[in-house]
């Protein structure tokens, strides 16, 4: 075997966890080469981010020949770990690593990581929140905001760092964080994990290296995270939508949501009607994050404080406008049929719901069950728009026909759309077909409705 390279790391696509990496490495004097599989013209701002640094650029392939001048290579997200020419650099001798495995490795502070199918930002953001309030310097990062390694020279031993951590972050098996929560699990992601044991395998593994005294905060209420209480090798802390059992642990009694300390005390954080996020996948969300931010050194003052004051996330069932009695909202985030079907359930009203996109692999049963419930007409759209129409009228929910896009859906929505009406974006689709992501997709469904309002207004 060729001696392994010291002093050189690799980094595979300049996306914007590719970048930062490039940037970290550099400034610690490592010689870097950076490889992606696109072109100069497709890469035009990430090659002016990176143009001052000493970079070798290799662009236009993914091969293993352009990767053994580097003793580490880092995948970036959106790289398959078991790409045939990854296996070839392991066979080399060359480590695989990541932007998650380097950052949870070198922080100085508490760490709480947050994973699971739907959720995910919001339970972190309100994580991140509830310890800034009780006064800790919070870091609120990984797949919500920037990314990690832009601020970790700037990080402290006494600060909380929040992650959010997807399953491409967690597949390589990082360093787990103190505190790791698991908020559910279901299909997702098949288009690039070749079954859903796979996906549930790369979710587990943000516990799996957790120290004795570190906690698994797990949803007690989903069988396939509770069953990830058996490999725990720390502490459990339970949260679910019935009263609190054991401790430490979070649930709801009667209307309010009460929190179980490590001492056993139950004490009242909020009452379901002091909340603002509508749904019942929300109330998972709050007592996950209430649970472990306490157990990150939270108080249970701030988290009253915080609990019934947060608000949604952009694109994340936001009121976007109202006209004429219609009102219009953008969860752009739903990207599964579960999401979606959430969205729909949480949405008062009758709901007029765009669904569609770039399709994932994924089974519509969940959103036909929860449109049969509360839809009066689907519009689907985009790839998934066929796909979409069929699986609904199988399922009896009044469906239109298929529209080429979001603006071509958006049109027929709100000329179907009757006072009282809730025309909903939550596709259950991924938005790759039309938008660069589902923020580009949920800014695009803005502007519509921004320039229908304008259009009413000015009547």
């Amino acid at each position: 075997m060729a001696e392994v390279p010291a002093g050189v790391s690799a980094v595979v696509g300049l996306g914007r966890e590719g970048l930062s990496l490039v940037r970290y490495l550099a400034g610690r004097g490592y010689r870097v080469i950076a490889v992606d599989r696109k072109g100069p013209r497709e890469l035009g701002p990430a090659l002016r981010a990176v143009a001052d640094l000493p970079v070798e650029l290799v662009l236009g392939r993914n091969e293993a020949d352009d990767l053994l001048g580097a003793g580490v290579v880092y995948l970036s997200p959106g790289v398959p770990p078991d790409a045939p020419w990854v296996a070839r650099l392991r066979e080399a001798g060359r480590r695989i690593s990541s932007l998650t495995e380097l950052f949870l490795t070198e922080c100085p502070a508490f760490t709480v990581g947050v994973t699971g199918s739907c959720g995910k930002s919001t339970t972190t953001a309100l994580v991140g929140r509830i310890l800034e309030e009780t006064g800790f310097v919070t870091w609120v990062g990984g797949n919500i905001g920037r990314p990690l390694l832009d601020w970790l020279p700037l990080v402290r031993p006494g600060d909380r760092v929040v992650l959010e951590l997807s399953s491409f972050q967690l597949e390589l098996g990082p360093p787990s964080p103190r505190i790791a929560v698991v908020l559910n699990l279901f299909p997702d992601h098949l288009d690039r994990h070749p079954s859903f044991e796979a996906y549930a395998a790369a979710k587990k593994q943000i516990i799996l290296r957790q120290g004795p005294n570190d906690w698994a905060v797990l949803n007690a209420d989903d069988p396939v995270v509770a069953g990830f209480a058996a490999e725990a090798p720390g502490r459990v802390a339970w949260f679910g939508l019935g009263p609190p059992a054991g401790g430490p642990a979070a649930g709801i009694r009667g209307d309010r949501l009460v929190l179980k300390t490590p001492t056993g005390e139950e004490v009242d954080l909020a009452t379901v009607d002091d909340l603002r996020l509508p749904g019942r996948h929300n109330l998972y969300n709050y007592l996950a994050a209430a649970l472990a931010a306490h157990l990150a050194g939270a108080t249970v003052s701030s988290i009253r404080r915080v609990l019934p004051r947060f608000r949604s996330l952009p694109h994340r069932l936001e009121l976007v406008g109202e006209v004429g009695g219609v009102r219009f909202i953008n969860d752009s985030i739903a990207t599964s049929p579960v999401r979606a079907a959430a969205g729909v359930r949480a949405t008062p009203g009758p709901v007029i719901l765009l669904a569609g996109g770039k399709p994932k692999g994924l089974p519509l049963d969940p959103l036909v069950e929860a449109a049969r419930e509360k839809c009066r007409l689907v519009v689907p759209y985009g790839q998934a728009g066929p796909q979409v129409q069929a699986a609904m009228a199988a399922g009896g929910v009044p469906v239109g026909e298929p529209q080429p896009g979001l603006a071509e859906a958006f049109r027929r929505a709100r000329e179907a759309a009757r006072p009282g009406d809730a025309v909903l974006i939550s596709p259950a689709h991924a938005s790759f077909d039309e938008f660069r992501d589902f923020e580009h997709r949920g800014e695009v469904f803005r502007q519509l409705v921004r320039e229908w309002l304008g259009q009413n207004t000015s009547r």
